[in-house]
């Protein structure tokens, strides 16, 4: 069973002394033990819904593994479940005031139940993990399209602007040399005024 269950960034849960001897001595960053995937702190957040299950698991596989769990007030094997007060009791339990009216099933078929439940739950976990792994990825390749096209429109801008640049200083040119024949033609009439 886990002890003080703690989740990863990537999603994989370990107890939290076993996530600390594995990172023991290592780098600042660290990766999962489970998919290698690295991350840049060690952040653990507790996994309280893994918590809960594992003490609803204990309840139900300790007794029957062990066969021999007894009732504090009767001395009996736990053998049913009372599903209203959520707990292990014995058949004597079953007859009292505090159980009568409530739902009791056999441990086995509790254990099924919660089996199944927890199960569902980890089947719609893992098909909504997939549906975001692929709509990361669809995200993810969208943002490359928009970053290449916007690297090509940037490259057609600083190409424009580069045949902007051209074309001015072909401009100037020009009209500087315009002027300076027209200077040196004004240089010539005037000498030719002066003489």
């Amino acid at each position: 069973f886990y002890k003080d269950p703690v989740s990863l960034d990537c999603g994989h849960s370990f107890c939290r002394a076993c996530i600390a001897q594995c990172w023991e001595g290592s780098d600042p960053a660290v990766s999962c033990p489970q998919c290698r995937e690295t991350f840049p702190q060690r952040t653990l957040r507790p996994n309280r819904q893994l918590a809960n299950v594992v003490e609803i698991a204990k309840q139900l596989s300790v007794p029957a593994a062990a066969g021999g769990d007894l009732c504090l007030a009767h001395q009996e094997p736990f053998k049913l479940f009372c599903n209203q007060d959520q707990m292990l009791i014995c058949v004597i339990c079953r007859e009292s005031q505090a159980h009568h009216a409530h739902l009791v099933v056999p441990i086995e078929e509790a254990a099924q139940a919660y089996k199944e439940q927890i199960q569902t739950r980890l089947n719609t976990l893992k098909k909504e993990r997939e549906e975001l792994l692929e709509w990361k990825q669809d995200g993810e390749k969208q943002s490359q399209e928009y970053l290449g096209k916007i690297e090509a429109e940037r490259q057609k801008i600083v190409s424009e602007f580069e045949q902007l640049r051209q074309f001015l200083e072909e401009q100037e040119r020009l009209l500087l040399a315009q002027l300076e024949e027209l200077d040196k033609e004004i240089v010539k009439i005037q000498d030719e005024n002066v003489s």
